[in-house]
């Protein structure tokens, strides 16, 4: 008698990392929300580490459309933009001002690219990225 085993080509895999100041930020609690908000699509992304949920980014692409490219943080019409936070703890939360997230890749299941942004109080995220593979 001879067994068949499925060889899978990907596995899920997750992650999401960047970098505040000279912090270095590497989730290892990653999800990901693909919906329609009334007759608005949104794609959000967030991931923590710890164990009270911070720190914590955030990412949302509102107006999306499904496609890939480079998305700003500057709301206009019904061109897709976002909205993005980095929370390191109850009482420190930075909001994006301006900044951009480039999607390389929009999948089903997969979503992956980079980030960077400056937040409302001048702080900036860079060195931004996520693979997030389901």
């Amino acid at each position: 008698m001879t067994s068949c085993s499925k060889s899978e080509s990907s596995s899920p895999s997750k992650s999401m990392t960047a970098t505040f100041g000279s912090t270095s930020f590497k989730a290892t609690t990653i999800s990901v929300k693909d919906t329609t908000v009334g007759t608005t699509r949104e794609l959000s992304l967030s991931g923590y580490t710890g164990s009270n949920f911070y720190p914590s980014m955030s990412l949302t692409i509102l107006k999306y459309t499904g496609s890939t490219g480079t998305v700003s943080c500057s709301a206009s019409g019904t061109t897709p933009y976002f909205i993005a936070d980095y929370v390191e703890s109850a009482s420190a939360q930075h909001i994006s001002i301006t900044g951009q997230i480039n999607l390389t890749t929009a999948a089903a299941k997969h979503y992956a690219g980079t980030f960077n942004f400056t937040a409302t109080d001048s702080s900036k995220i860079t060195n931004g990225a996520f693979d997030i593979n389901l």
